[in-house]
């Protein structure tokens, strides 16, 4: 469901997201990096939560300056230092669409 808001000169889109929880024995694990701008102050945070859906972990990391991608690629890497860290074996990562792209060539 997408719907417009509009307030005075600005407007956004606003959606409803759904958590999908990993199979039994798994954990997932959400994360994002934002920053005022490219190559701006930067940070990024990260929930990791069982097949219950119940928290497990929460952080959030300030990075300093960083281009867009640079803060999307370190919330993710502290976020698997943390479920390494913390000794979890079976994890799935779940970036926001489209976030990163491969280039294998």
């Amino acid at each position: 469901m997408w719907r417009t808001i509009k307030s005075g000169i600005q407007s956004f889109s606003c959606s409803m997201i759904l958590w999908m929880k990993p199979d039994s024995d798994w954990v997932k694990l959400n994360f994002d990096g934002c920053c005022n701008g490219n190559s701006e102050t930067s940070d990024g945070s990260g929930i990791i939560r069982n097949h219950n859906g119940y928290f497990l972990i929460t952080s959030a990391d300030f990075y300093g300056y960083c281009s867009n991608n640079m803060v999307e690629a370190k919330a993710l890497a502290q976020r698997l230092k943390i479920c390494v860290d913390e000794g979890t074996p079976n994890f799935k990562v779940k970036p926001k669409r489209n976030q990163f792209v491969i280039n294998d060539e």
